[in-house]
């Protein structure tokens, strides 16, 4: 599965400015980082990953089909799951 599309709209970028995360973040690790991807429910992914500026990021997605994802939430990582996510990495 090849994501390189994303769809924002004020709902869900307002909702990651909460957590203090910027969309181009969430992209940067979609698109260049190479994430760590676990599946949720409902067609949904988390990716782990770190961004140009060394943020690691939680991410959840909703796969939409054709590369297509909307991002339903996004916030940095707890210790423990940096910590986890370095083992895996």
């Amino acid at each position: 599965m090849r994501l390189n599309r994303f769809e924002w709209d004020n709902v869900n970028s307002d909702h990651i400015n909460y957590h203090n995360i910027q969309s181009y973040e969430v992209e940067e690790v979609i698109l260049f980082d190479k994430a760590i991807y676990d599946k949720a429910r409902d067609h949904r992914f988390i990716a782990w990953g770190i961004t140009e500026n060394g943020r690691y990021l939680m991410i959840v997605l909703k796969y939409k089909g054709q590369g297509l994802v909307r991002v339903i939430t996004a916030r940095e990582m707890t210790e423990r799951e940096k910590h986890n996510y370095k083992r895996r990495k």
